[in-house]
């Protein structure tokens, strides 16, 4: 009897401690993700600078437009808005497969400095993250700064 309940136990435990590896991986795996995307982004606005000598003026997103808690799977699907909002298509930017962040683009009016973010409730509790790229343009060319969410966020 003691050796069952022992085993029952045992079991539940490492049950339990490859579920807080499974969601962890989970969880790296989706910062990961959105951390590509933000950089692919970054670097097709860094282009559009260097064709225009400006980022594009105004703002874009979220996209997709609804919150992704509210989807199935807790996951937005691949979203069309991107090539209907002119901001998106000047970037040449779209996230064809389904994730867990919603995208936001805004250019200053000058065209000197722009802030990309993705915002995203990884567990739908109610509690968004967001990473932030501050774009801004100088003598010296375009500085970048990336901005992460504190790591007890996650």
């Amino acid at each position: 009897m003691r050796i069952a309940l022992v085993a029952v136990l045992l079991a539940g435990a490492c049950s339990k401690k490859s579920d807080d590896a499974a969601a962890k991986q989970q969880l790296a795996f989706r910062k990961t993700a959105v951390q590509i995307h933000l950089k692919n982004l970054t670097k097709l606005a860094e282009s559009y600078y260097a064709e225009t000598a400006a980022f594009p003026a105004g703002k874009a997103g979220p996209t997709p437009a609804e919150s992704c808690c509210k989807a199935p799977d807790q996951k937005c699907p691949a979203s069309k808005d991107w090539g209907a909002d002119p901001l998106w298509t000047k970037l040449r930017y779209e996230v064809a497969e389904p994730g867990y962040f919603q995208y936001t683009y805004e250019g200053a009016a000058d065209g000197k400095s722009a802030v990309l973010a993705a915002t995203g409730d990884l567990d739908c509790d109610g509690t968004p993250i967001t990473f932030r790229v501050l774009l801004a343009a100088g003598a010296s060319g375009v500085t970048v700064t990336a901005e992460q969410p504190p790591q007890d966020a996650f």
